[in-house]
């Protein structure tokens, strides 16, 4: 079992939010595996990185790319229709990134690591919300 990065994640490691590479750095010892994103956080990097200089988007691209990045697959799609059909049923609310990432991560078995309590509520993932610091 590895870990799933989300975007709140990715973004605080980008701006070397101390708190979170210390948390990211004690998971480590639990999760030794390499750490995945979902294609989604993949994305909403690339747009944040808009109308930067080439140097800072080139950096972190780079950065970006030392993680695996998961692909959409046709089980991708049938999770994220249960997900969003059920939770829809619920009155409960999410975005469509959310339920894809959290799809993703439950397709492929990993802990999903966040900022964002919302993910808890999505009883079907295995989800770490990490503290606000």
């Amino acid at each position: 079992m590895a870990l799933m990065l989300d975007t709140s994640v990715i973004a605080d490691i980008e701006r070397n939010k101390r708190a979170t590479l210390l948390q990211l750095e004690a998971l480590s010892f639990a999760y030794p595996a390499k750490a995945h994103i979902s294609f989604i956080t993949y994305f909403e990097m690339l747009l944040g990185y808009k109308n930067k200089k080439p140097n800072y988007i080139d950096f972190h691209i780079s950065r970006l790319q030392s993680f695996n990045c998961l692909a959409a697959t046709q089980r991708t799609a049938e999770i994220l229709a249960s997900l969003r059909q059920e939770y829809d049923a619920k009155g409960e609310v999410f975005s469509l990134s959310d339920l894809i990432i959290a799809a993703q991560a439950i397709e492929h078995a990993h802990v999903l690591l966040t900022k964002d309590k919302q993910f808890g509520r999505i009883r079907e993932l295995r989800c770490k919300v990490m503290e606000h610091a």
